[in-house]
């Protein structure tokens, strides 16, 4: 059962999205062309949603990440547009690389003055603009984007203002960013390393509770539309086939919840890593699996841009590949698991 910290976050969530607008505001969202509503950022730093993992050495909260996924599910429930998942992984990086500009950008995320975000960044084999072969992506409207280049061991603050952006399925836009004379460093080496290896467990353990959220309320969605169609005198949910299917979903969602619930209780332990990944990879399957159904079960309906359980599943997509697709998740299970299987025990090291 959530904790009371957790009920209360989630409450919070729940309030502040529906009074912005709800669902509705994703829709509004991607047909306003994606620009994030920097006025409701405000609001969610005011109210220290980015500062949840932050140490209170640091002016945070502290929460242990598994306090945040009932919150986090909830913002995924409401396909908030913004990378909310992305803001909170930031902070804690941020202070963990001990700079004075790591610091300033700090300063600036807490209070909500600047869209700061951690997010996926991989090698590339050049290309324009590209020096150290570091190429990273972010929302296209962020202010600064945090990426780590592996190669060189150093994290880089990068502007996204004048990349080259994409369109997402779901109405945003990715900005691909590549290091060159504007990047900042703000941390190298061993610290820098650590500190992105800690945020991205943070984006995909939150991208799988979001995704959690997405599911569960497209299948209560979808429930609720079975009891009211009628077809040969009587609701579709009363057919048999469809409860069965409705069942498999049902059960696709509880055990995937539970999973992202136990790799939040691994983070802060050896298996962090390895849990993150696997919880992501799990969410995102499973995601995909039941929205594509979930329209399905809508019948023509389902396929109409004018109903919502399309914006679920451009949602669901979206995030399923952010931080690691599925396939991309497993592969850092297997290497996290490997490398636990391989590490001495206490016994042998004694």
């Amino acid at each position: 059962m959530p904790s009371e910290t957790e009920t209360m976050l989630a409450a919070a969530a729940a309030d502040l999205l529906d009074g912005a607008g709800g669902v509705a505001r994703a829709r509004a969202w991607r047909d306003g062309g994606g620009a994030l509503d920097r006025d409701v950022w405000g609001r969610m730093a005011e109210m220290g949603w980015f500062s949840l993992l932050l140490p209170e050495a640091h002016g945070g909260l502290g929460l242990p990440a598994g306090e945040a996924l009932a919150f986090l599910e909830e913002i995924g429930a409401r396909i908030a547009p913004e990378p909310v998942v992305a803001g909170i992984a930031a902070l804690p990086l941020l202070a963990a690389c001990g700079t004075g500009a790591a610091g300033a950008l700090l300063e600036r995320a807490a209070g909500g003055a600047a869209i700061i975000c951690a997010d996926s960044a991989e090698e590339a084999e050049g290309g324009p603009g590209s020096q150290s072969q570091v190429l990273a992506l972010a929302p296209a409207d962020v202010d600064v984007a945090i990426a780590f280049d592996v190669r060189g061991r150093r994290l880089l603050a990068l502007d996204p203002a004048e990349a080259r952006a994409v369109a997402t399925v779901d109405g945003g836009a990715l900005a691909f960013l590549a290091d060159g004379p504007g990047a900042v460093v703000i941390a190298e080496g061993a610290t820098a390393a650590t500190a992105f290896s800690q945020a991205s467990d943070t984006l995909r353990l939150g991208h799988a509770a979001e995704l959690c959220g997405l599911m569960s309320r497209a299948l209560d969605m979808t429930l609720d539309y079975m009891r009211l169609r009628r077809q040969f005198g009587q609701p579709i949910g009363a057919f048999q086939a469809l409860q069965h299917r409705a069942a498999t979903h049902f059960v696709d969602v509880t055990a995937t919840r539970a999973l992202v619930r136990e790799a939040g209780r691994a983070f802060g332990t050896p298996k962090q890593a390895g849990a993150a990944a696997a919880a992501k990879a799990a969410a995102g399957t499973a995601a995909l699996r039941v929205l594509k159904d979930c329209i399905q079960l809508h019948g023509a309906i389902g396929f109409a841009d004018e109903h919502d359980i399309g914006l679920y599943l451009r949602r669901a997509m979206v995030l399923a590949a952010s931080a690691g697709t599925p396939g991309a998740c497993r592969a850092l299970f297997g290497t996290a698991r490997a490398a636990e299987l391989s590490a001495p025990t206490l016994r042998q090291a004694g």
